[in-house]
């Protein structure tokens, strides 16, 4: 797949995005991000640097959507020009910088890691949104199947769970 192609989706951004502001190491989060880019067609690799064998555009795009989980002070230190600032805030500029490097080498890392597991077997391919829509409706189905006197007619309920999966596109 040619990186330079690769155009993330406004799904894959907002997964990345809040992954990013996660402050927790919310595995789960990461998980719908990884899978959300892996859906994009990104790999690993593909986040190198362009002496790398990377894609600088698409390097480009995540850098960007790190940026956005930045406060406003960072955001206007990196776009500052480094000669127009003391002492204390190129330090800050540096710190600021550093800080999209080590977050793009954190999504690397999920992503290898999301790549291994699947080499070993040990993971699905990534799910499109739909995908896990429908995967969520099956479990809500299975639950309703188990319930033990309900108050309600389950099989109306589970009858209306597969008209909707029926509207969504096919898996």
């Amino acid at each position: 797949m040619n990186a330079s192609k690769v155009v993330l989706s406004g799904s894959t951004i907002s997964a990345l995005s809040s992954a990013l502001k996660s402050q927790d190491k919310n595995e789960s989060i990461w998980v719908k991000a990884c899978d959300s880019l892996r859906a994009d067609r990104v790999t690993s690799t593909m986040l190198e640097t362009a002496k790398n064998g990377g894609s600088e555009d698409l390097r480009g795009q995540v850098k960007a959507v790190i940026l956005t989980t930045f406060t406003e002070a960072e955001k206007a230190l990196i776009a500052a020009d480094a000669k127009s600032l003391d002492d204390v805030k190129k330090f800050q500029r540096k710190t600021a910088q550093q800080k999209i490097g080590a977050r793009l080498s954190l999504i690397q890392s999920h992503i290898r890691k999301a790549e291994k597991a699947e080499e070993d077997g040990e993971a699905e391919a990534p799910k499109t949104a739909v995908q896990r829509i429908h995967a969520d409706l099956d479990k809500a189905i299975a639950k309703l199947q188990k319930l033990e006197a309900p108050t309600f007619d389950p099989a109306e309920v589970i009858k209306r769970i597969n008209a909707a999966k029926g509207m969504m596109p096919a898996l």
